[in-house]
């Protein structure tokens, strides 16, 4: 955190938020188990940072898509318990896109929360899921990952 600190000194940067880049929780697909861990793992150490210099950081929770009930659990804690500012989502989860029918129910909870909740998208690998295996799916010259905001 000190070269971080010190950037932002250089920059007159006061205060940052914290977010994480793909694959985020997903470094396991098809495995509920590691990625719900990995994501609270993930926003305990964001807290943590954020508790040691709550004047300087804020964060971004990650959760455990595309498990949505699971994903919409550690949004709650993360939200009210850890203090996150906003949620951290991929533009797709192993290959479902957030317009998928099985995420309805994780951004109909969110959106019943009271409030105003920030949703912050990072772009990701495009893939195609074909049997149990996922292909990059990139068939254009754009650097991977960019091409999901193209």
């Amino acid at each position: 955190m000190t070269a971080q600190l010190s950037f932002m000194a250089s920059q007159g940067i006061e205060r940052s938020i914290i977010s994480f880049s793909v694959p985020g929780p997903n470094v396991f697909p098809g495995q509920k188990l590691a990625t719900v861990a990995l994501a609270r793992l993930m926003n305990e150490v964001a807290a943590a940072h954020c508790s040691a210099y709550p004047n300087r950081f804020s964060f971004y929770a990650v959760v455990p898509l595309p498990y949505t009930a699971e994903a919409t659990q550690e949004a709650q804690y993360a939200i009210n318990h850890l203090g996150a500012v906003g949620i951290w989502l991929q533009s797709n989860t192993e290959g479902k896109y957030l317009d998928q029918t099985s995420f309805k129910p994780f951004f109909h909870a969110i959106n019943s929360w009271a409030g105003r909740q920030i949703f912050y998208i990072h772009p990701a690998l495009p893939v195609l899921k074909v049997g149990n295996e996922l292909i990059e799916a990139n068939l254009t010259d754009y650097i991977t990952g960019k091409i999901e905001f193209l």
